[in-house]
């Protein structure tokens, strides 16, 4: 009977989409595969974005084994508007063909970017907010204020609720003591991703929203008990679908794969893909060298320093650079295993310590390779280096500090003309960038410049610092016009509380500066 109605609402109407999907479904309940197939594209050809109707094509195809069109299929339905069934029935598909999944703009039409992230009694955080950059986003603090923290706290809001790499993880040690469960917000532009962290599991309001996501422990080894024939497998069949995220919640592991031992086995595999593969690997990790290089000579495989014959092993390198060639090549080898480039991949990074051991030159550039060689990529990094802040915007960067208990998210004015010992001042909170001895003349000489009339032992002690530290870098201050204007003006201005102004933050700085700027010529 409702097939009888139905047709005739296609006799009165033929272009109703609807009455066609209806008959579909009830072709579909009846096992009746190729009616229901045939009714469904005719609801499609009425209306290209009936995406319900794409989505039990793709069913169809998945309970006949044919994966390659039921993916098509549900990607097609996904693209068209996001329901969380379709979500559904892509990951199981992945998972039966053994592969990874996510999301990226490509497939959904999301944009998977974080642009901000609360958290509510994860462990030191009690109440807490941070906003990110789309691009590059440096996260700077003292010792044991939470940084690590910060990225484990991202990865369990990223991380979809089957994800293998939260399997060993103990929930209960993220939540604040004396609190039943921890609370997080992902926000990605207008959408928010709620999780709820609970004694012994997550839970996920919007599990669907799950893009391509990489997080890294500070401390990673090698060992030569890694399955690296295994990997390279998985690299070639596109069947890379664990420890994505793993290392960031242990002290440390040793599951990183030399690439000189995975370039070896990738040559037993007999795959035309296999030399693009390789030379993708040589060419990335070299641009992350400086001084020597990654070098294939007829199936071997070493690093050479540059205009030396000498063949080194990953052993041979600095810890800072094997440390970046480990980080590089595991990289490499999640993005080609899914099966992206460094260019198309679309995700998130997170890596604790990113530049650690490495020469200040190579932290200085670091961000920028890694801005330039993922394109696509979100990182969001931790450091303790001055170095690497280098050059970066003011959204780029976030201080954590402790204010009245409770831990803030605090961003300045940016480093793009400043200088390092500026960086040191200001976003590492270091009272002098001179020794304590230096400081002291400093301020010996401040203090005999201040006075109005000196006598003739402090004349000649004013002397001598001048000398002294016009010898050194102090020298840039001793003689600069501008800075002794404003011992003047202390000197003149006594009435003025400037242990208040240190705690001005750069907007009030500056507008005390422009209330004040009359007073100096300069």
């Amino acid at each position: 009977k409702a097939l009888e109605y139905y047709q005739k609402a296609i006799n009165i109407n033929p272009k109703y989409d609807k009455a066609h999907y209806n008959i579909g479904i009830i072709y579909d309940e009846r096992s009746e595969d190729d009616k229901a197939l045939e009714y469904y594209q005719k609801a499609i050809n009425i209306n290209p974005k009936y995406a319900k109707a794409y989505n039990n094509i793709g069913v169809i195809y998945k309970e006949r084994n044919e994966d390659d069109k039921a993916l098509e299929y549900f990607q097609k339905s996904i693209r068209i508007t996001f329901e969380e069934d379709v979500f559904d029935n892509l990951n199981l598909m992945m998972k039966s063909l053994d592969k990874a999944f996510f999301l990226d703009k490509e497939i959904s039409n999301l944009n998977l970017f974080i642009n901000k992230l609360k958290i509510q009694n994860f462990k030191q955080y009690k109440k807490f907010s941070i906003d990110f950059s789309e691009k590059i986003n440096i996260i700077i603090g003292q010792n044991a204020i939470g940084k690590t923290t910060l990225l484990q706290a991202i990865t369990l809001g990223l991380l979809k609720e089957d994800s293998s790499d939260v399997k060993t993880v103990e929930f209960d040690s993220f939540i604040s003591k004396g609190q039943e469960k921890s609370e997080l917000i992902v926000y990605h532009n207008d959408e928010e991703k709620k999780i709820e962290i609970l004694k012994d599991k997550r839970e996920i309001d919007k599990n669907y929203f799950i893009p391509f996501v990489l997080a890294y422990g500070s401390n990673f080894f090698t060992s030569k008990t890694n399955e690296v024939k295994e990997v390279a497998q998985g690299i070639v069949n596109k069947k890379i679908h664990k420890d994505f995220a793993s290392s960031i919640f242990v002290d440390y592991t040793s599951g990183f794969v030399n690439p000189i031992r995975l370039l070896e086995f990738l040559d037993l595999e007999k795959d035309e893909k296999v030399s693009e593969i390789q030379e993708t690997f040589i060419k990335t990790i070299n641009s992350f060298l400086e001084g020597f290089k990654l070098v294939a000579n007829d199936k071997n495989y070493y690093f050479q320093k540059d205009n030396q014959e000498a063949y080194l092993r990953l052993e041979d390198l600095s810890e800072g650079y094997r440390g970046n060639v480990l980080l590089i090549t595991d990289m490499l080898i999640k993005i080609l295993g899914v099966g992206y480039t460094p260019e198309t991949i679309e995700g998130i990074v997170l890596i604790d310590e990113f530049d650690k051991h490495l020469h200040p030159r190579w932290q200085s550039k670091l961000v920028n390779q890694l801005r330039d060689t993922f394109p696509k990529i979100q990182f969001i990094m931790t450091t303790h280096n001055p170095m690497s802040l280098l050059g970066r915007k003011a959204n780029e960067i976030t201080i954590l500090k402790e204010v009245d208990g409770e831990i803030v998210a605090e961003k300045k004015q940016g480093t793009e003309s400043i200088d390092v010992s500026i960086i040191l001042l200001e976003y590492f909170n270091v009272k002098s960038t001179v020794s304590e001895s230096m400081q002291k003349d400093i301020s010996d000489f401040n203090r005999l410049k201040l006075k109005k009339e000196l006598t003739e032992e402090e004349k000649k002690e004013l002397e001598a610092l001048e000398k002294f530290l016009g010898n050194t870098v102090a020298s840039n201050l001793i003689y600069n016009r501008p800075y002794l204007k404003f011992l003047e003006f202390m000197r003149d201005h006594k009435e003025i509380d400037f242990e208040q102004y240190e705690k001005l933050n750069d907007d009030e700085r500056n507008k005390l500066l422009e209330e004040f700027g009359d007073l100096f010529d300069d």
